[in-house]
């Protein structure tokens, strides 16, 4: 009696194992062998599922850290307003992160993923959404509550910058491929395609559904034209318009939805979900079944227009507001969100539906839930700082769940510092571990596999996480060099301004809202040596000898000279002790409810 041995088949390890009569032995230990065959099969099939599991990122966007229901994410601070059960129980049966930062805005965060670079490197180029010259036209009406960088009124020039990743970059999805994996991108992309040859399929993508230069969906519910429903008008291509048929009785029972959306229109998040699990059950059965997937699942959802379904609007009109949220369109996205989270999980539980899990897949599929920046208009980021588009808390953390039952610690916090460049080589470690060749392709990012595996709790960083801007972002940014550092256990943040000069530092293990300016003339004497140790490191990451790394330099408007990118170190009399109206907090943790906000 024994176990055929393990087969090779695609990127995929697989056991078929039979049981054959084996004469001679007795029965004792033909029962020991027997069982001792499958702990062995067993264990063969927990260490495949780690090693080359299917991996599906779901990214969200414009998901503000307190957003979701769940503590486990976000210190404690989850909504008492928004519900996402779904999330929440992600977060209870895997590993929560609480420390997880992106860009500040949507395309720079997608073009770190994709590239696992910074946006001063080669293969990457974007910094922000559009451009860096987005600076008001003319001051602001109300320069002490909202104060902004009119044109005029700025003292530095911004250069131009890329608005896609280049086509010569090694993608994280042509690297996953290499690993032996199938690759599919649904949704939101917005750094390919204002130039030729860098859409999804041009970028490593074997399967895109929608993914092209499009920054956010007109509408959330499809357009009914003469060859049918079509979500084409809204989001820029076809691919989701064979699920854009309005909703059915039979679908309406299937996924335990009202019956007073029958024959309704579909929503845009619902459709998403269905192509992501169309996909799923056609690799199954196809002939690359035995291959791994790589699902990049990037949501329009909450990005405004905030259009939920019907029932979920009703349903949030007739709930009291919580302590820090209110808004029922943004409460409705966001629960439509967590529905189509909650069908991925089943399904991959459960996949044929019948209640028996003995089909799943779930123990063989990683699941990473994150967003792509901090929450915008809607919505309310406290205790956080602002909002998307800046550099303090609220613009850059971000909510992160990893699910994988079996391998990812269930029902565990972690507090490791994680930043966008970080999740290229950490899905490139979950594949196999074949990386580019660095003199081909460098990657910024340090994986964060060993915490996902359990291996360890956290993970200290070896590097600062770092920031540079050379632009303008109406009231939310300005030219800036920032990084985040770890230091005699705590957490700092330092934030300088090429404008004006001012200087900022955090603890941010102690201020989590950075409210505290450790340079200002009170704190100044006793953290003046710590904010240059950062510095110093700061600049060793902003100037470099190395020919991939590109900074966008910025141009003085009084000489006409480039701006150098290295920060200087702090002094008694510098000029961070000095606080300009431009860099002074905007009140309101809320923008205007401008739908169209990037």
């Amino acid at each position: 009696m024994g176990l055929t041995p393990w087969k090779r088949t695609g990127g995929l390890h697989s056991v078929n194992g039979y049981i054959k009569t084996n004469h001679g032995l007795d029965e004792m230990t033909m029962i020991r062998m027997w069982l001792g065959g499958f702990v062995i099969a067993g264990l063969a099939s927990v260490a495949c599922a780690e090693r080359h599991p299917n991996i599906i990122v779901i990214m969200a966007d414009d998901l503000g850290w307190t957003d979701v229901s769940t503590g486990r994410t976000n210190l404690g601070n989850g909504s008492d307003f928004y519900e996402t059960p779904n999330i929440d129980r992600l977060a209870r049966e895997g590993l929560a992160f609480t420390a997880c930062r992106m860009q500040p805005n949507c395309a720079p965060t997608r073009a770190a993923l994709l590239s696992g670079q910074y946006a001063a490197r080669s293969g990457n180029g974007v910094y922000n959404v559009a451009s860096l010259n987005r600076g008001s036209r003319k001051a602001s009406k109300n320069p002490a509550n909202r104060p902004e960088y009119s044109h005029a009124a700025s003292r530095l020039i911004p250069p131009s910058q890329v608005q896609d990743v280049p086509s010569s970059t090694i993608t994280v999805a042509e690297a996953l491929k290499d690993n032996g994996y199938v690759t599919a991108h649904f949704g939101k992309y917005h750094v390919g395609g204002h130039s030729p040859g860098t859409l999804p399929e041009d970028q490593g993508f074997d399967h895109n559904f929608a993914g092209c230069a499009v920054g956010h969906q007109k509408s959330c519910f499809p357009k009914e034209t003469e060859s049918g429903w079509s979500f084409r008008s809204r989001v820029g291509r076809p691919e989701l318009d064979p699920y854009a048929q309005p909703y059915s009785a039979e679908y309406l029972r299937e996924n335990g939805l009202p019956k007073s959306l029958e024959s309704t229109p579909k929503h845009i998040t619902d459709a998403m979900g269905d192509a992501l699990l169309d996909f799923i059950r056609t690799h199954r059965r196809g002939p690359n079944r035995e291959r791994p997937f790589y699902a990049q699942f990037h949501t329009y959802a909450v990005h405004g227009p905030h259009m939920p379904r019907a029932d979920l609007k009703a349903h949030y009109k007739g709930k009291k507001p919580g302590k820090r949220h209110s808004t029922v369109n943004y409460a409705g996205f966001v629960q439509g969100l967590d529905q189509t989270v909650g069908r991925l999980i089943r399904y991959l539980k459960d996949p044929n539906g019948d209640g028996d899990p003995s089909d799943s897949i779930a123990e063989k599929t990683i699941v990473l839930f994150t967003s792509d920046n901090g929450g915008s208009h809607g919505t309310s980021n406290v205790p956080l700082r602002r909002n998307k588009g800046t550099f303090y808390g609220g613009g850059l953390r971000v909510p992160l769940i990893a699910w994988q039952p079996g391998v990812v610690p269930a029902g565990k916090v972690s507090d490791t510092l994680i930043h966008a460049v970080d999740f290229y080589p950490t899905l490139v470690d979950l594949a196999g571990g074949k990386r580019p060749d660095p003199r081909q392709h460098h990657l910024d990012g340090e994986s964060f596999v060993s915490v996902l595996r359990g291996e360890a709790q956290s993970r200290p960083r070896t590097r600062p996480i770092c920031y540079y801007f050379p632009g303008y972002m109406d009231n939310r940014a300005w030219p800036l060099a920032v990084t985040i550092q770890e230091i005699d256990q705590q957490r700092y943040k330092f934030l300088y301004s090429y404008e004006t000069g001012f200087a900022e530092l955090y603890n941010l293990s102690r201020d989590i809202g950075e409210t505290k300016n450790l340079l200002a003339e009170e704190y100044l004497a006793e953290h003046k040596s710590l904010a240059n140790r950062m510095i110093r490191r700061l600049n060793a990451w902003l100037v470099r000898d190395d020919p991939t790394w590109n900074p966008a330099r910025m141009t003085d408007k009084s000489n006409g000279k480039l701006v150098p990118v290295g920060v200087p170190e702090i002094t008694d009399s510098h000029e961070c002790l000095r606080e300009r109206k431009q860099t002074s907090i905007t009140p309101s943790h809320v923008l205007p409810n401008a739908e169209h906000t990037q």
